[in-house]
């Protein structure tokens, strides 16, 4: 299940780079104490970047070859990020500025809630595209 503060918490480290963009490392560091991948940390930390990134939020600021965020795991513990800047996309921007309040954060919170967004990032990604336009509110 997406944890919306938490969603809330990376969307807000990338939104405060703007432009310029912030490698997937610096949000690495910014969430994550540990490089053990099995930690419960570590673990949470991928399934969110993950959703935020299948979902449009994020996207690659100066290099468009990379695959997906930037994440990689070689196995036995060996984890590398790539360097180039992520940046919010529209999307991102969007739903960051919509959870800037307590009291939309908990709206959206129940919204994500209700949908059961566990069945996947399209809904997520609809779910998200709803808010921000003011069919869910």
């Amino acid at each position: 299940m997406i944890d919306t503060a938490y969603l809330q918490e990376l969307l807000t480290i990338a939104k405060q780079k703007g432009y310029e963009g912030l490698p997937a490392k610096d949000i690495w560091d910014n969430c994550c104490s540990s490089e053990d991948s099995n930690s419960q940390e570590v673990m949470k930390f991928i399934y969110h970047m993950d959703a935020i990134w299948d979902s449009g939020l994020i996207n690659w600021k100066d290099n468009l070859q990379i695959e997906r965020w930037g994440f990689t795991d070689h196995g036995h513990g060996e984890l590398t990020l790539t360097a180039s800047n992520l940046v919010l996309t529209s999307t991102g921007h969007a739903l960051a500025e919509k959870l800037s309040t307590d009291s939309k954060l908990k709206r959206f919170t129940q919204l994500v809630k209700s949908a059961g967004v566990t069945a996947g990032t399209i809904a997520f990604g609809e779910l998200i595209s709803a808010y921000i336009s003011g069919r869910l509110s």
